[in-house]
Parts: C-alpha cells; sequence; structure tokens
C-alpha cells in the first residue's frame, strides 16, 4: 500500500506582550500558564526542565476523546530562544508532529514574541483543508496570546 506523503503546515507570526523579555520567558515555560493558554487543554505537567506532557479533550456530540501530546524544549538560550517540539498521536486518526522556534526580544513596550513553525500531519488530519488548517491556527494564536496577556497580567500586580 502506497503511503501518501504527510502534508506540512508553516505557519510563523510575532506579538507584543506587555512585559519585560525574563517575565515571558517564566509564562511560557510555566505548565499552568500554558493550560490556561492553550485551547482545549485539560493540563500540562513538566516531567523535566525540558520535557512536558500535555492532555488535550475534544468534545464532537456526545463523544468525548482526551489525546496527550509530548513537548520538549531545546536549544534554550533563556530567555531569549527555544525550541519546541510536539508530538501527537491519536492512533487511527493520524498524528501531529511539530517543530516552533520561539524568540523573545525586548522592546519599549515590554516583549515582543515570534515563532516560526512547521507541523507535519498523517492520517485523518493530513485530509483537512489546509486554508481551514491555516485559519484554524491563527485563531488558537490568537487566542493563546490573548490568554497569555491575561495571565501576565493576573500576576503582574
Amino acid at each position: 500500500m502506497r503511503q501518501e506523503p504527510s502534508p506540512s503546515l508553516l505557519f510563523s507570526g510575532q506579538f507584543d506582550l506587555p512585559a519585560d523579555r525574563s517575565r515571558v520567558w517564566q509564562a511560557v515555560t510555566d505548565p499552568d500558564v500554558l493550560s490556561a493558554c492553550i485551547n482545549h487543554c485539560e493540563r500540562v505537567d513538566r516531567l523535566s526542565d525540558e520535557d512536558y506532557e500535555a492532555v488535550f479533550s475534544f468534545r464532537i456530540g456526545p463523544v468525548r476523546k482526551s489525546l496527550t501530546a509530548k513537548l520538549r524544549i531545546a536549544d534554550i538560550d533563556a530567555p531569549a530562544h527555544y525550541q519546541l517540539t510536539t508530538v501527537l498521536e491519536a492512533g487511527r486518526v493520524g498524528a501531529v508532529s511539530g517543530c516552533a522556534d520561539v524568540s523573545l526580544e525586548n522592546t519599549s513596550a515590554g516583549c515582543r514574541l515570534g515563532y516560526s513553525a512547521t507541523a507535519e500531519l498523517s492520517g485523518w488530519f493530513s485530509r483537512l483543508n489546509q486554508t481551514f488548517l491555516q485559519g484554524a491556527v491563527d485563531r488558537y494564536m490568537s487566542r493563546f496570546f490573548k490568554r497569555l496577556i491575561a495571565e501576565i497580567d493576573a500576576t503582574s500586580g
């Protein structure tokens, strides 16, 4: 049986955050903050300084499904840069693996967080329309950063 190549999804962006780079670094490596900011995330557990596990929960009608993703940060240059790799395997549904370069730089108003990422999709995930996926990624990233700003504001008082 011929295996179709898994499609790649490329995305990047930058967001200005109202906190200094050290505070943003602390937030984006804190499991509690991450679980509050990532859509559909029930929890993030720190397994080691570099390894995390995230549990996601989805509901489609009466069916609820939980999926676990493995996250690893590498090439750490705190508080300026790290690389995040993610692997989520969903059995027969497929898998998603990704890699993101994340950079933080001080600005006069706080910190600019930039990211450049790729995701490889297989199984059912690979059949989704690329335009739909790109729109979903853009919405999720926007939501993530709005929640991150709220988390930073809540703990900066």
